[in-house]
């Protein structure tokens, strides 16, 4: 009997033994973390410490050499100019010229590094978008260079969107642009003189590119063959060209240049603006197109809304497109479609091929993998060329051909350009290209 309960104690006895093992191995580590974050701390705090004096020891040193420098600076000021108020007028001169200077190295460093930046400007209700580097191609001299160029921006006014704002007419702007970009192409474009436009937009016209400074200066006369000679006596011409009168009594002296000038032919009469001959239709309601070839949304909330022509276009069609409004960035689809009754997904047709947003469609499906093309935004202007078995795009502010297919024989003359809108407010215009344009996508 004895034995019989002796052996629950002593099973107990062991259990307790091994469980109090267990917790002074705990203890014992318990006490051995703590011993390693004492000594951690305590080293982190002389670290600390250490490192406050080393900083103390370098602001000290730091003051005792702006105190020696302000010391040497007033004995050099005082020995330069000893009139207290010239020292400050002197001081002031030169501490702005070196904040000028300072300023133009880094406004130089910023061109360089937003020439390719695409800009936003709003020209009397219209938003164009280009290339920084395409303002850069104006004179040195020109507003639209050192003001747009990345440069004394915050001086123009802005809109409701903080876009740069210019009291101009869109299509004044327009030609202005059209000709920068025309610099990039062809340098010897800069020989021009005048840019034309709609008889009752010339005058402004005018007036802005001398506002803007778009033209090169004068260049002074180098050659003898481009001096005046005098005519007989009394008048003096100097080599800087200028002609003086020396005689003592009065009355007319000719001079004349010395070599002969053309007279140069009129410039021809602006040709008028001729009705579009691409007619399109909407295929719902809330599109409005009126007889110049310009399509606007007009319905309420966003969401796409489908326009096609009314002509089939055959193999060697061409076409243009240009973006006079978009309100949501890059959403505004460009194409062709086979179909004379669009649904309102009208980009997933089968027979559907275009560029949208930063995608494109191939027989209706999405695809996003083309790495040249990175989308639309207002302002922009593209060529359409179908061709048999393909859809180009020559894209002018990418200044690249884009192409899609292949698509099915287009001779039997199976094809519509085909539009879709997104928001309130967009707006596009279809129009015929001109010879030049189509050699663009050649």
């Amino acid at each position: 009997m004895t034995q019989t309960l002796s052996s629950p104690f002593a099973a107990l006895g062991e259990q307790f033994a091994r469980e109090r093992n267990d917790l002074e191995k705990d203890r014992k580590k318990l006490q051995d973390e703590r011993d390693k974050f004492e000594a951690e701390k305590l080293a982190t705090s002389k670290k600390l410490a250490q490192e406050g004096k080393d900083l103390e020891k370098i602001r000290a040193k730091l003051q005792d050499e702006r105190e020696i420098f302000e010391a040497e600076k007033s004995t050099i000021m005082k020995t330069l100019n000893p009139d207290p108020v010239g020292e400050q007028t002197d001081l002031k001169k030169n501490c702005r010229k070196r904040l000028r200077d300072g300023c133009e190295a880094i406004e130089t460093e910023t061109i360089d590094l937003v020439a390719d930046d695409v800009l936003e400007i709003n020209a009397g209700g219209e938003t164009f978008a280009v290339e920084r580097s395409t303002l850069m191609m104006a004179p040195e001299a020109s507003i639209l260079r050192s003001l747009l160029g990345g440069r004394q921006e915050e001086r123009f006014s802005r809109d409701g969107w903080g876009i740069v704002f210019l009291d101009v007419t869109p299509c004044v702007f327009r030609v202005l642009l059209s000709y920068l970009r025309e610099l990039r192409m062809d340098p010897e474009a800069r020989k021009r003189t005048r840019l034309m436009t709609q008889p009752e937009f010339q005058g402004e016209l005018e007036a802005v590119c001398k506002y803007f400074d778009v033209f090169e200066p004068l260049h002074e006369i180098k050659s003898e063959q481009d001096k005046m000679k005098a005519c007989g006596d009394g008048l003096e011409i100097n080599d800087a060209n200028v002609v003086s009168y020396k005689a003592n009594n009065r009355g007319y002296l000719p001079a004349i240049s010395i070599k002969k000038i053309k007279v140069f032919e009129p410039l021809p009469p602006l040709p008028e603006i001729k009705s579009e001959q691409i007619k399109m239709k909407a295929c719902c309601d809330g599109l409005e197109i009126n007889d110049g070839g310009v399509v606007s949304r007009k319905a309420s909330g966003n969401g796409y809304l489908t326009a096609i022509s009314i002509e089939k276009f055959k193999t060697g069609s061409y076409w243009k497109g240009r973006i006079l409004s978009l309100q949501s960035k890059h959403w505004v689809f460009w194409g062709i479609i086979a179909t004379d009754s669009p649904t309102k997904k009208s980009c997933t047709d089968p027979t559907s091929f275009g560029w949208l947003r930063k995608s494109y469609f191939k027989n209706g499906n999405w695809n996003n993998n083309d790495k040249e093309w990175i989308g639309w935004v207002a302002g922009d202007e593209a060529i359409f060329k179908l061709e048999q078995t393909h859809l180009k795009m020559y894209h002018k502010r990418l200044y690249r051909v884009l192409t899609l297919g292949p698509i099915p024989d287009s001779k039997e003359g199976l094809w519509r350009i085909h539009l879709n809108l997104y928001s309130p407010g967009d707006k596009v215009e279809i129009s015929v290209p001109s010879d030049d344009e189509m050699r663009l996508i050649n």
